[in-house]
């Protein structure tokens, strides 16, 4: 009897484990999440007005996808475990961290790239199908962009144990890429990490491997920062690092 208790309790305690809760993540980030759209939305109102011309809409998307959205998702990235306010609920539980944080990621992606599609696909539609350039590369520039920001706030917000340490790391790399932005096309190695690369020259050659790099580094990035939840300890709030949600 003791047995079969002690195997039901944990197969519960497994499935829990596994199970996805995006309605709970959902409830906690609602507004952070409903921010990308939000501004989809009125960037979509901005490019309206100069639809007729193929080369400002093409420029309006490219300022939206390379230049605004990145930085807006590494600011959220940042507090997507700091910022909860049940944080200490959540270190405590039998549930992996590093699969909370992961899950959390992927709906902030997933919230901020289908918002980016469908202003894609309605601007494009709006201006009759015709655009100053490919469609897909003004997407995946973006992408890869916002993907690597998102990854530095992540990273840097749990390495600090604070989220406005993360969001300063996010603007400190966002500024300092439009800053320099001319200097890093002069070299073929600058050219590998620019930011801000299909806005600035979307003809380079090495378009393809910069998108491949910052997808890359987004990557590793996000390992490293799964790896920090696994010392919890640190992560709990203390009176020094309390998180003002």
């Amino acid at each position: 009897m003791i047995s079969h208790e002690f195997a039901s309790n944990r197969l519960h305690t497994t499935s829990h484990r596994r199970e996805v809760l995006w309605k709970p993540h959902y409830q906690v980030y609602r507004r952070n999440l409903l921010l990308p759209p939000a501004l989809a939305a009125v960037w979509m109102l901005m490019i309206f007005p100069g639809r007729d011309s193929p080369g400002n809409v093409r420029f309006m998307l490219l300022l939206y996808g390379e230049v605004l959205l990145p930085p807006l998702l590494g600011w959220i990235a940042a507090g997507l475990l700091l910022s909860d306010p049940c944080r200490e609920l959540l270190l405590t539980a039998p549930r992996p961290v590093w699969r909370v944080v992961l899950e959390r990621l992927v709906l902030l992606a997933a919230s901020a790239f289908l918002s980016w599609g469908i202003l894609l696909l309605v601007t494009w539609f709006l201006a009759d199908r015709t655009m100053a350039g490919p469609v897909e590369q003004i997407f995946l520039g973006g992408a890869a962009t916002s993907l690597a920001f998102a990854s530095v706030g992540l990273w840097a917000a749990l390495r600090s144990r604070n989220t406005l340490g993360g969001g300063l790391v996010v603007a400190a790399l966002w500024a300092a890429g439009l800053i320099f932005r001319q200097a890093l096309l002069g070299h073929p190695l600058g050219q590998i990490v620019h930011p801000f690369l299909t806005l600035e020259a979307s003809e380079s050659p090495i378009w393809s491997v910069n998108c491949l790099i910052l997808c890359l580094t987004a990557i590793m990035l996000t390992v490293l920062a799964l790896r920090l939840t696994r010392d919890e300890e640190p992560l709990l709030p203390t009176e020094g690092t309390e998180e003002v949600v």
